[in-house]
């Protein structure tokens, strides 16, 4: 997603820019944003609640139809599962 500042990719591995940050990707260079399962393990529930609510905002910033917004509402149904699935387990997870 354009601007998203959180530094997740496809892999599961995140991107860092010369500064060490997350890289921001422009619609030329990046192939997909939806976050996967690989990438949500091993994040605590308030690390996932924090990636809901970031793609939440994408979603909001995507426009209708478009390719942003079918990522943005991929990403936020495999966060909604993982923090189900968090928040049944426990907080020995």
């Amino acid at each position: 997603m354009a601007g998203l500042s959180v530094p997740i990719s496809v892999s599961g591995q995140a991107r860092k820019g010369p500064d060490g940050q997350g890289l921001r990707e422009t619609k030329e260079d990046k192939m997909s944003n939806v976050i996967t399962q690989a990438a949500l393990q091993g994040r605590t529930l308030t690390q996932l609640q924090s990636l809901y609510q970031a793609m939440q905002q994408e979603l909001a910033r995507s426009e209708y139809g478009s390719q942003e917004r079918r990522e943005a509402l991929a990403s936020l149904e495999l966060l909604s599962l993982a923090i189900a699935q968090r928040r049944i387990a426990g907080p020995g997870f």
